[in-house]
């Protein structure tokens, strides 16, 4: 199948399916970009990273996350706020000239938070392996000033939102996610992805009156509206280029 695909590829099956895309906007996400494929940590591999970026640039209109393109165009955002994102991915976006939004956790203000557990199966301390360190306030101001990076909040500890049962733990988690980060980029900080996509109308409305005014997540929540909500495909790193691309049409498609 996978020798299949490359073969239909290189006859020009993605591009036939890229014309199902129309005129839309697409926006797709990473986490981390390793210098090989880490099965364990789930990353993506900077060569796959790299080919990806090439082709986006090649078929798609790159734009900054928030924008709305007037040709088939695509933004490109990061989850987390891992260190590789400046030290691997930052410099693959500057060689194609391409826009990124980081959406990093508050809580890297912290010492010692370089061993977040970001992940429930995560038990390994990320200060032992490099390539999973997070973003520190110095590394993290080192990337926001990039012309071509945004910095955007991740939530404060990277815990599920519609799970804070008080009203004061949401809107502390909230507000001083994007109080840290502002205090440390220098910048306002407008845009929220909801960790782990969770949420719902209540997280969105106290959201807006702390000053937030872009909402990302992954897929729809039936419970909530989704005026106001903007959807992400996420990037696989254990699967091939072909399927990435036929499964992010997929996605398109159906939203």
């Amino acid at each position: 199948m996978k020798a299949l695909l490359k073969l239909l590829f290189k006859l020009g099956l993605d591009r036939l399916l890229l014309l199902l895309l129309g005129w839309k906007t697409v926006n797709v996400f990473y986490h981390s970009i390793t210098p090989v494929y880490d099965p364990e940590f789930k990353t993506v591999a900077l060569a796959d990273f790299e080919r990806q970026m090439r082709y986006f640039k090649k078929h798609f209109q790159v734009l900054p996350l928030g924008v709305k393109g007037k040709r088939r165009s695509i933004t490109i955002s990061f989850d987390d706020g891992f260190l590789n994102n400046l030290t691997v991915a930052l410099p693959i976006l500057i060689k194609y000239d391409i826009p990124a939004t980081i959406f990093v956790v508050g809580s890297i203000e912290k010492e010692g938070n370089q061993a977040i557990q970001l992940r429930p199966w995560a038990d390994h301390s990320f200060e032992k392996i490099e390539s999973w360190r997070m973003l520190d306030p110095g590394t993290l101001k080192a990337l926001a000033s990039s012309e071509l990076i945004t910095i955007g909040s991740h939530g404060y500890d990277h815990v599920k939102l519609t799970k804070i049962e008080s009203y004061d733990g949401l809107v502390n988690n909230l507000r001083e996610s994007k109080k840290t980060l502002e205090k440390i980029i220098k910048k306002p900080v407008k845009m929220l992805a909801f960790p782990y996509g969770d949420y719902d109308d209540y997280i969105v409305s106290h959201a807006r009156r702390i000053g937030y005014t872009h909402f990302y997540a992954v897929t729809p929540n039936p419970k909530a509206g989704k005026k106001d909500i903007n959807f992400r495909f996420g990037i696989s790193g254990k699967t091939t280029f072909e399927v990435n691309i036929i499964n992010l049409v997929k996605f398109w498609l159906w939203k």
